[in-house]
């Protein structure tokens, strides 16, 4: 019936957001453009439902997901947030606009992550922020842990050095 949520190897993400913060949503959907073209997420969301189909449909989309990326901001439905977080469902929240600090009281006891830590519109910089939120969101999602830094030039230059001299002795 519905190709949207299919794959197992695929991991679904429903996108939760207020119609007020619909533009960023967007935003979101294009800049994960590549990993959906590759299979790695499906996202879906409000604007997955086309004219003529059911809006029911919708619900049906956020029972599969695996994971609810949730645009934080005062305008989001709190009473369907606080039924996602009792129903224990794996939720990360991208915080865009300021919210009450009880609904951040709360996402934190549920021990949601929310990042970044203020709202990406109160930053001056908010490409970085909105990248920086990104990276952090996949290592979460997908358990990586950030890789070591490469040697430098210099790191490499001493390790040579000391292979010289221990095989000289």
């Amino acid at each position: 019936m519905d190709t949207l949520l299919q794959s197992a190897a695929v991991t679904n993400i429903y996108l939760l957001y207020a119609p007020e913060d619909e533009e960023f949503a967007r935003q979101v959907i294009r800049r994960w453009r590549i990993l959906t073209l590759q299979g790695t997420v499906k996202i879906v969301s409000l604007a997955n439902i086309e004219p003529g189909q059911p809006y029911n449909l919708l619900n049906l989309y956020e029972q599969q997901a695996q994971v609810i990326l949730l645009l934080l901001s005062p305008d989001i439905d709190a009473a369907k947030l606080l039924e996602m977080v009792s129903q224990k469902r794996k939720i990360f929240a991208i915080y865009i606009r300021w919210v009450a600090d009880d609904l951040i009281g709360v996402l934190q006891s549920a021990k949601i992550p929310i990042a970044p830590a203020k709202p990406i519109n109160s930053y001056t910089d908010k490409e970085h922020a909105i990248t920086n939120t990104e990276r952090f969101f996949w290592r979460w999602l997908f358990g990586k842990k950030r890789r070591p830094r490469k040697n430098s030039k210099r790191q490499k230059i001493n390790l040579l050095l000391l292979k010289i001299l221990q095989t000289n002795k």
